[in-house]
């Protein structure tokens, strides 16, 4: 528990971390006085916070560009990068995606029906309503 009388469940509902982290931060504070900040894990960005900013202007411009075209643009402000970081990127910043959809071909019969179809509809035909 903590010297202020609360347990480590209290600590971790405030902190918002796990038990266990705060457990360990605990004794490593017991055991060196002092809180060690924890190693970066993961692998390093490999943009800059304004390179980040680029981007995000680059999206905002081209709300319907793809995440390719995208890239392109940001390539010349010279950043190195694949698809998937633009829009993992993108992501953090809060930008949704949709993927275009493909429109179903249509089936031999529909096709049929479609070049027949211009003649018989009578939609199409403004004296027979």
């Amino acid at each position: 528990g903590g010297r202020n009388g609360k347990s480590s469940r209290n600590v971790t509902k405030d902190v918002g971390c796990s038990q266990s982290a705060v457990s360990k931060i605990w004794t490593k504070y017991r055991q060196n006085g002092k809180v060690v900040k924890g190693k970066h894990t993961g692998r390093p960005r490999k943009t800059s916070k304004r390179q980040d900013r680029k981007l995000k202007a680059i999206c905002l411009e081209n709300r319907k560009c793809t995440t390719k075209q995208m890239r392109n643009k940001w390539t010349e402000t010279g950043v190195d990068v694949c698809d998937r970081t633009v829009r993992n990127h993108l992501q953090e910043m809060g930008f949704t995606f949709r993927k275009a959809k493909r429109k179903p071909s249509l089936t031999p019969e529909q096709k049929r029906t479609r070049l027949q179809g211009e003649k018989k509809c009578p939609r199409n035909n403004p004296t027979s309503v």
